[in-house]
């Protein structure tokens, strides 16, 4: 078992801007090759790959099944395949990550690291080719045109690498929404006429290229980044430079490329949108939003529970004022979440680019801001449903403290939303875990 997975790419800098950055003696002791250096190997095919595969091939329906069942089929080879080619490199990688730290050159840092990068990069490039050859066997039965055949591989090995690799939650979040498997998923809703699927399917197909090309570059970046950053840490000591931000270098094409990605992401979804049931549409905005921001993009102080046990006890007269009152509350929440989002997006792109090192500026006008929209849509929640509750009031079955229990839940339920921000560290590039919980005290202050 991992117990702890070293992210090179990010103690490389660390290491020097903050020492206390390390792994004690006694856990190395006591596990050792429990460290491993992260080399953002492919994950296999799995059985669920198959119906996007297919889908987005652009085959007709035989020979898109033909896909779906070369996915299905080829899920435990690639395993067993993964298993082969990257099981070798367990070793070396956690070899390299013990005696790294007894390195006092960050040049030979980096030139051991660029080697192992090599060697993944050798055993990534022959998994695809297999899986290649694999599909095209398989598409040999049922496609006889050579050409035809060839661009449906193409299509979807494209589809394959694009969404084969998990993306680094501190640098590239971005890549953990796939706008084309989100448009698959849109396109296969029940919901979701004929026409706009074929409409949506199209999409995507239109814009595979240029997704998985995008997608290709993060990757190729933030692998390289470690022996990168080790490279800039060496000129920035031998110049006798500061070390702080030395690595901006290796670290800026992926928050160029990340941006990229992000805004790809947008464009099309707001395409697919336009065409999409209302319902679907929200659901799509939802998935890319959790996706990409996770805890952040909750909707903290939603208080729909409390609002649906209230409403039986509203005079019928009032329940539509109640409705609108709601409404407005969440678009009002929702555009200070977005504008939140915003600013968060340009204090973690200056954090990358930057080579992992805080804006204090960014970092401080984010904090200030999240403070603030959360304050406010709490007060806000609460003054609604405290409307809610007088309307509610004179009903004969009303119970005082059924509500005050109710708004107890609620605010709970808040609060786990709030510190799920913080203990999953999704804004830690920005805000250091102390300013997070701070600011959630002070959110929470009478």
């Amino acid at each position: 078992m991992r117990y702890v997975v070293w992210r090179l790419i990010v103690v490389a800098l660390l290491s020097l801007a903050h020492p206390c950055v390390a792994v004690g003696e006694d856990v190395i002791q006591a596990l050792p090759g429990s460290m491993q250096v992260e080399l953002y190997l492919p994950r296999s095919i799995s059985e669920e790959d198959a119906a996007y595969l297919g889908w987005i091939s652009g085959a007709s329906a035989k020979e898109s099944a033909a896909v779906e069942a070369w996915a299905r089929s080829t899920a435990p080879t690639d395993a067993a395949w993964s298993a082969e080619l990257f099981g070798p490199l367990r070793q070396p990688a956690s070899e390299y990550a013990a005696q790294s730290r007894e390195m006092q050159d960050y040049g030979e840092r980096a030139k051991a690291l660029k080697e192992l990068v090599r060697r993944r990069d050798d055993v990534v490039a022959q998994l695809f080719d297999r899986e290649r050859t694999s599909l095209q066997d398989a598409l040999a039965c049922v496609e006889s045109d050579g050409s035809i055949r060839d661009l449906m591989v193409e299509q979807v090995m494209l589809a394959r690498r694009a969404d084969a690799f998990t993306p680094d939650p501190s640098t590239a979040p971005q890549l953990a929404a796939n706008i084309l498997t989100l448009l698959h998923e849109a396109a296969s809703d029940p919901r979701t006429g004929p026409e706009a699927s074929a409409s949506i399917r199209k999409l995507a197909r239109d814009n595979l290229l240029r997704v998985a090309e995008q997608r290709r570059i993060v990757v190729e970046a933030t692998v390289k980044s470690g022996y990168m950053a080790y490279q800039a840490l060496q000129r920035a000591i031998s110049a006798g430079k500061s070390a702080a931000g030395a690595g901006a270098s290796a670290f800026r094409p992926i928050a160029l490329g990340a941006a990229q990605v992000s805004a790809t992401n947008q464009e099309l979804a707001a395409v697919a949108k336009a065409q999409l049931p209302t319902a679907v549409a929200k659901k799509l905005d939802e998935r890319l939003l959790l996706l990409t921001y996770g805890a952040l993009a909750a909707d903290i102080f939603a208080f729909d529970t409390v609002v649906t046990m209230l409403e039986p006890f509203v005079p019928e007269q009032d329940r539509a004022a109640v409705t609108d009152l709601c409404l407005e509350s969440s678009r009002r929440r929702i555009a200070g979440r977005d504008r939140m989002l915003r600013e968060f997006d340009l204090a973690r792109r200056r954090f990358v680019e930057s080579g992992l090192v805080r804006d204090k500026e960014s970092c401080e006008r984010f904090g200030r801001l999240l403070r603030e929209e959360l304050q406010a849509s709490r007060a806000d929640a609460l003054q609604v449903i405290g409307r809610t509750a007088d309307l509610a009031r004179g009903h004969p079955s009303w119970s005082e403290r059924g509500f005050e229990e109710a708004k107890v839940k609620w605010a709970s339920e808040a609060r786990g939303r709030l510190d799920e921000i913080a203990w999953t560290g999704i804004a830690s590039s920005v805000v250091s875990r102390p300013a997070m919980d701070e600011i959630i005290r002070q959110v929470f202050a009478p």
